[in-house]
């Protein structure tokens, strides 16, 4: 590196090529950087979009539960009834 002028500086080629490098080196790896970090956000969409879907089903089976429940209820009710029947029809026959 020579001082040819105050405030200009003179390279080599060497330097020149040495410069030349390292900058290509530098883009290197702020491409690879870039690349990685695309490819990462890729990845964490994808697995968002599969999250709000399981998201989604489960939201709609929660939704059957009120009537799940509802359905249950009716069912215990039925069978209170049937055991009642049968308990009366023993009685009737004479049965225990």
């Amino acid at each position: 590196m020579d001082l040819q002028q105050p405030g200009h500086v003179s390279l080599s080629r060497g330097e020149r090529a040495l410069m030349g490098m390292a900058l290509a080196g530098m883009a290197g790896l702020g491409w690879r950087f870039y690349d990685g970090v695309t490819e990462k956000l890729e990845r964490v969409a994808v697995e968002q979009a599969v999250t709000n879907q399981r998201l989604h089903d489960l939201t709609v089976q929660m939704a059957d539960i009120p009537a799940l429940k509802l359905e249950v209820a009716k069912q215990g009710v039925e069978l209170d009834q049937v055991k009642t029947d049968v308990r009366e029809l023993k009685q009737t026959r004479g049965l225990k």
